[in-house]
């Protein structure tokens, strides 16, 4: 839930995304992550 938007992996494990966004709160991740993360790889 670090690298991407929960609802995107919510669909892909096919898993609600209000049980990958409760994962994503107790991981400490939120979507400014995930937005740096692909900031930072167009840098590369």
């Amino acid at each position: 839930t670090k690298f991407a938007p929960t609802a995107i992996i919510a669909e892909i494990l096919g898993y609600s995304p209000a049980t990958i966004e409760k994962h994503a709160i107790g991981s400490a991740a939120n979507y400014a992550t995930y937005i740096q993360a692909r900031l930072d790889a167009d840098r590369a």
